[in-house]
């Protein structure tokens, strides 16, 4: 069993997230590829290795010599190193297998990010509200395998660990693909950043997973005209939503939705409006008529 012990500090600095970034999803995506055993994904196990074409074989390969779960989990902490002599005993190295998850990444996980992140977004709200944003109902409702025993959260993972935060808090964030563990603790970047405790989500994601529609006609030829990454934050803005609401939708940088919506809203296919320090995104009707 895996124990977190929380202070004072540590219980006020915790937060619950929306989601995990496509980079890091598709960590747990790589170990959810190869666990037969959960049938919720075996849909989206199928529809995978169709998508992925010659890249099977190779994703294959490396989830035979490597547990995605926990042997790749350096790729979502930037502080982490890999196990150099164990890449190169399979005969890989660190930059390689970086570079085979992000076209992972971009092949199986971007193109059911949307559905990933209004799933989760609506999660974050309906545990927001029940909670009452008291950190004690939340840790108490995370996972039938996880309880919480205020100052400690034990987790049944069949570790034996002792981990305290020392102040630096928890950030909550539930994943659409671990399931070879009730959760999963990862670093965010450094010293002073809190942990992330990647928790399994409940099998209901699974049936809710959408695939992009970008082999539609009508979104391909969207594409063909402004752009793969513009068409997608067109057709993701059914509704008013902020930079960074988009940004998740369309699984890319809030950066990059900066970049094209200032494109858009030149063509005078959207408009933008600041509230305060937040900025919303809407269609106007020549976009929508365009996305029709």
């Amino acid at each position: 069993m895996t124990r977190i012990h929380f202070t004072f500090d540590d219980i006020a600095r915790t937060c619950l997230a929306e989601s995990l970034n496509p980079a890091e999803e598709a960590v747990f995506a790589l170990d959810a590829l190869s666990d037969k055993q959960n049938t919720a994904l075996a849909s989206w196990r199928r529809t995978a290795v169709r998508r992925l074409g010659e890249l099977t074989d190779v994703v294959a390969a490396l989830c035979r010599e490597l547990r995605p779960v926990p042997d790749l989990l350096w790729l979502t902490d930037r502080r982490a190193r890999p196990d150099d002599d164990r890449l190169a005993a399979a005969g890989l190295t660190g930059s390689g297998v970086a570079s085979l998850a992000r076209q992972f990444a971009e092949g199986v996980v971007v193109p059911c990010w949307p559905s990933i992140a209004n799933h989760f977004g609506s999660v974050v709200r309906r545990k927001e509200r029940e909670s009452g944003g008291g950190v004690h109902a939340l840790l108490s409702t995370l996972h039938p395998r996880i309880r919480w025993h205020g100052p400690a959260l034990d987790i049944d993972d069949g570790r034996a660990a002792e981990i305290r935060l020392s102040g630096r808090g928890l950030t909550v964030v539930h994943s659409a693909f671990l399931s070879s563990a009730p959760a999963v603790l990862i670093g965010r970047g450094s010293e002073t950043d809190p942990p992330a405790l990647v928790v399994s989500a409940s099998p209901e994601i699974a049936g809710r997973l959408r695939w992009s529609r970008e082999r539609d006609p009508s979104v391909a030829a969207l594409s063909a005209l402004l752009g793969r990454t513009r068409a997608t934050l067109l057709w993701q803005l059914n509704d008013t939503c902020t930079t960074g609401e988009l940004a998740k939708r369309a699984g890319v940088s809030a950066a990059t939705v900066s970049q094209h919506t200032g494109i858009l809203r030149e063509a005078g296919l959207i408009t933008t409006a600041r509230q305060r320090n937040t900025v919303h995104h809407s269609l106007t009707v020549l976009g929508r008529q365009l996305v029709r």
